[in-house]
């Protein structure tokens, strides 16, 4: 102790982060006295400690860093108490895997500990330090951490989301006009910062910059003006100037951003993501409309939104040199279909009911619990491709939007998780050994990327049984009635979903690039490759129930040639 209290304190700060000590002995260090006390309260080596502990998380130029420096300045510097809020949060995160393993759907009240750290640490933080431990390149982190990080991303991601959208709402009802203020952007509308949030609901893993979505709009509202200036000066002064604003917002809409719909693929998710709308001009009419809708107030044309039976229309209020205006003056705007402009009695031919043309246009509300509906169609008509977790996450959108309408459904979907959780819970509860005289024979093994014979699509083993657990009404689904061999069945996680698949439809593949599959992490921590094969090491919990597949799986691609 003498020598030691002999030393310069730079030699000191050299010992303590050398990379030998770790936080419990810097402060066990630092209760010897107070001199040593003062120095283990340096900057120079808590900030070491984190750079030591969580290699690749304090990058800069990213978005945690930059809330780093921010949070340093309110905190007067003091990185001993960032260290210690990055570790609650990843220790809190540890502790959800191990305790939630089995848990398909993770309950709302466990989440209550991260809501206290977004209280106490603000949002920004909390958030942001998820997202750079889901990097790629954050060399501390793991698939397993990855994971459980974005469901605790999701969780504080739409719950702020929540919050946000009624907030939008309330001021909508009241008649005020809500907007999202980016910095040296215009403001969003009300409903677009709506159709923002929907989209950031669904994309809770990603910084969806607000600012570009504005930008985006207030560049081509000031190219639809310029347009305007230039036809002005050269086209009959008998016509309005609204007449030819709407004809330059058609030829940028439509002719130079090149907006049009996604025939093709109308049943796509994406179709309902305003960042996708706006980076690949393809979607559906509704927004579409939104779109051009936002720009055109930008540039001082109102339009309103017509939710038209099967189809979303855009209504102008067209000005006339009529002292007594009616209906005539109306113009009625498919964007979708090559930004067709009728007139009302065009429009109304043949239509019983106009009052929907002509009564108030539809409310922020209105629209986007409609983008929900739209939602909750496309996944209805693409069956089994939509995941459970994903029908719960639409739901909960719904609820918060309309929940009388969708209380029960979630109840009957949570009802169940709850059975498929008790059966999980049995099959969990048992240790696989494939040295038992019930497993003989058993060839393949945990980790391994197979190729299935029948759609030819890569998978993951993450799971087997000697016996077929499926049910009587998905046997036909998983081909398991077109094979000779019926004892021997696996779980895989596959590119396209997860499968319960006999051992004749799978064939081991060699050396394969990842699977991409969300649940990757819930079972391996590891994605292993060295050029000769490829393979997924299960994580703790995994290996727990199955013990002796990681050195099954590692001989069986060290001893065959394929």
């Amino acid at each position: 102790m003498a020598a030691l209290v002999n030393l310069p304190d730079s030699v000191l700060l050299d010992m303590l982060t050398c990379g030998c000590l770790n936080a419990k002995d810097i402060l066990q260090f630092g209760l010897t006295c107070s001199r040593f006390h003062t120095l283990t309260s340096s900057n120079i080596i808590w900030k070491k400690l984190c750079d030591q502990t969580w290699p690749g998380l304090l990058k800069k130029d990213d978005s945690f860093f930059k809330v780093l420096n921010t949070l340093t300045v309110s905190l007067c510097g003091k990185w001993k108490i960032i260290y210690q809020q990055i570790n609650k949060v990843i220790t809190q995160v540890w502790n959800l895997y191990e305790n939630h393993f089995i848990d398909d759907q993770i309950d709302d009240e466990v989440f209550i500990v991260f809501e206290c750290f977004v209280k106490n640490y603000t949002y920004s933080f909390v958030r942001e330090l998820l997202l750079a431990i889901c990097e790629e390149n954050c060399q501390f982190s793991d698939l397993t951490l990855i994971y459980y990080c974005k469901e605790v991303l999701r969780h504080i991601t739409c719950s702020h989301i929540a919050s946000e959208l009624k907030q939008i709402l309330d001021h909508d009802h009241e008649g005020n006009e809500c907007s999202e203020h980016a910095e040296d952007t215009r403001p969003l509308s009300s409903l677009m910062s709506g159709v923002l949030l929907i989209d950031k609901w669904f994309n809770f893993d990603r910084n969806i910059s607000k600012a570009s979505i504005a930008n985006f709009i207030g560049t081509n509202a000031g190219k639809v003006l310029s347009h305007f200036k230039t036809v002005k000066s050269s086209t009959d002064k008998n016509e309005l100037e609204a007449d030819l604003l709407m004809k330059s917002l058609k030829k940028v809409f439509f002719y130079d951003l090149g907006f049009c719909g996604n025939v093709g693929d109308h049943y796509c998710l994406t179709n309902s993501f305003l960042h996708h709308v706006i980076k690949s001009r393809k979607d559906i009419p509704i927004f579409l409309s939104i779109v051009c809708r936002e720009i055109a107030s930008n540039i001082g044309i109102k339009l309103d939104c017509i939710n038209y039976p099967q189809h979303f229309l855009l209504r102008w209020e067209r000005e006339t040199k009529l002292a007594d205006k009616d209906f005539s003056c109306y113009r009625f705007i498919d964007v979708s279909n090559g930004f067709e402009v009728k007139t009302y009695s065009e429009i109304t031919a043949g239509v019983r009911d106009v009052n929907i043309l002509t009564g108030p246009g539809a409310t922020t509300y209105e629209v986007l619990c409609c983008i929900c509906r739209n939602i909750q169609l496309f996944a209805n008509a693409t069956g089994h491709s939509y995941p459970t977790w994903l029908k719960l996450h639409l739901l909960n959108l719904c609820i918060h939007l309309m929940p009388d309408e969708h209380e029960a459904a979630k109840n009957k979907l949570l009802s169940k998780n709850d059975e498929m959780k008790e059966a999980k819970e049995i099959v969990y509860s048992r240790i696989y050994l494939r040295t038992s005289e019930a497993n003989e024979g058993m060839k393949y093994s945990i980790g391994m990327i197979m190729k299935d014979r029948f759609d030819h699509d890569t998978c993951v083993i993450n799971g087997w049984d000697n016996f077929c657990l499926i049910s009587e009404e998905w046997i036909p689904h998983m081909h398991v009635n077109e094979c000779k061999e019926k004892r021997l069945f696996y779980q895989v996680l596959a590119n396209n979903g997860i499968r319960y698949a006999p051992e004749d439809l799978l064939t081991p593949v060699r050396c394969s690039e990842k699977v991409e599959h969300k649940e990757m992490g819930r079972y391996f921590s590891k994605f292993v490759t060295d050029g000769n094969y490829s393979y997924y090491t299960p994580n703790s919990q995994l290996a727990l129930r199955y013990p002796q597949d990681s050195d099954a799986t590692r001989d069986f691609y060290l001893g065959n040639r394929f």
